[in-house]
């Protein structure tokens, strides 16, 4: 019984103090999970920006208390305020994590600039701009990535391409469709192999089931206890991935995190790195179809597994 755990670093503040938290957490139960770093500019601020051309982000925003939870600092930072930098910033907390057994990966350079403008990138811009997060994570921790994560899950072909480049175990920049319930099902869990744009890539993808703290939490009548009953009763499957971001659960939700942590262990249940979801070298892996589409309490579209087809091999 578990559950591949993704934790989101997006923010200066996330990477300062929540991931010291969620690492203290986790070592408190015996678990472990994947950190996926930004490592240049927090420019948070310039989300704001996302109200004129994403609909449903100013809800979600009030919704979530999205002021409380990452705090004035980061909400002005990159416009009345100067963007300072996250994984860069703090690289012995960021190696701390592999010191206490958690797996790393690329999440971005630029995380505001990935989600807000990858669409409008060229591949030259997109290579450019995944490269320096490589460069960055390769400065941090002295060894090549061998996975990654699309900030947001916004993914497009040409970044994909761009990501073929390195030759990564695996990446996770996708999500599966869940109903009203909150949850996936197993279907289209797994590791698998994308087709995108009518191109076939040989870097597995990961996609993330269940849906996160925020786009759940004061929707429809959902509460902390409603949200934490549905990633528990998916452990059960051994084939979800939880995503949580150390700007929530390791700060303001850190003390229910703890709690669900608890819960789980008490369960038999556990939280494991992401890549325990890969199969052994040379195991046959279905190809799926990714296309842009929504999930719901999340603003704008995301990189959605649609489809399932031919089976594939991991090369």
């Amino acid at each position: 019984m578990k559950l591949a755990l993704r934790i989101d670093v997006d923010t200066h503040d996330g990477m300062r103090d929540g991931v010291p938290e969620i690492r203290r957490i986790l070592d408190r139960h015996g678990f472990v999970g994947t950190f996926f770093f930004s490592f240049g500019p927090d420019r948070s601020g310039l989300a704001v920006l996302r109200a004129f051309t994403k609909p449903g982000f100013v809800s979600k925003m009030m919704r979530t208390k999205a002021t409380s939870m990452y705090g004035v600092r980061t909400a002005l930072s990159g416009t009345l305020l100067p963007s300072r930098p996250i994984a860069v910033k703090f690289p012995q907390i960021a190696r701390e994590c592999t010191s206490a057994g958690h797996e790393v990966g690329v999440h971005a350079w630029d995380h505001v600039a990935w989600q807000d403008r990858l669409h409008g990138w060229s591949l030259e811009k997109t290579v450019q701009q995944f490269d320096r997060a490589v460069s960055a994570f390769e400065e941090v921790f002295r060894c090549k990535p061998h996975c990654s994560a699309a900030p947001a899950w916004y993914a497009l072909p040409h970044s994909l391409e761009a990501q073929e480049r390195h030759g990564l175990r695996y990446s996770t920049d996708c999500r599966l469709p869940f109903g009203a319930d909150g949850d996936p099902g197993n279907e289209l869990e797994g590791a698998f192999l994308p087709e995108y744009g009518g191109k076939a890539f040989k870097t597995p993808q990961i996609a993330a089931g269940l849906p996160t703290l925020d786009e759940l939490l004061g929707r429809d009548g959902w509460t902390l206890e409603r949200v934490a009953d549905v990633w528990l009763s998916a452990a059960g499957r051994d084939t979800a991935v939880l995503t949580i971001h150390a700007e929530a659960e390791g700060r303001i939700y850190a003390p229910w995190f703890d709690g669900f942590c608890k819960s789980l262990k008490a369960l038999g249940g556990r939280l494991t790195s992401m890549d325990a979801l890969l199969p052994p070298a040379g195991t046959p892996l279905p190809r799926r179809r990714l296309e842009l589409a929504e999930v719901p309490g999340r603003a704008g579209k995301v990189c959605c597994v649609v489809a399932t087809r031919a089976t594939g091999c991991v090369l």
